[in-house]
């Protein structure tokens, strides 16, 4: 029986500025990192209280794909906006409600490597 996504891979460009903005942007954990043989870091991320960890993984295509990468739950999807807002996150598309489920709110984000994040609340 399966349990949970142990984690995802989320390609990047540059990893030092993936890093920086999932961590200092957008608020996850550093949760391990090593040198591979290759040159290129394996990083893992996550957090507080989730068992699924995201690694930065090199991109190998030709740029982002323009459906969400990764779909997050919020809490409190509003002040984490202005929060994404204010250390300069571009906010895609504005916190609306989900056309499915008027006490679902969504919102799009794009992260430093062209990749589209949804995030919802209830």
């Amino acid at each position: 029986m399966l349990t949970h996504v142990k984690f995802v891979n989320l390609p990047v460009d540059d990893l030092e500025r993936a890093l920086a903005f999932y961590t200092d942007r957008i608020g996850l954990k550093l949760k391990w990192r090593e040198k591979e043989p290759d040159g290129w870091d394996f990083v893992e991320l996550g957090m507080d209280g989730a068992q699924t960890r995201i690694v930065l993984v090199r991109r190998t295509s030709d740029g982002p794909d323009q459906e969400p990468a990764l779909h997050f739950i919020d809490t409190d999807l509003r002040q984490s906006v202005e929060r994404w807002r204010q250390a300069g996150v571009e906010i895609v598309v504005e916190p609306h409600p989900a056309p499915w489920d008027e006490n679902t709110v969504l919102c799009r984000l794009r992260d430093s490597e062209g990749n589209i994040l949804l995030v919802e609340t209830h």
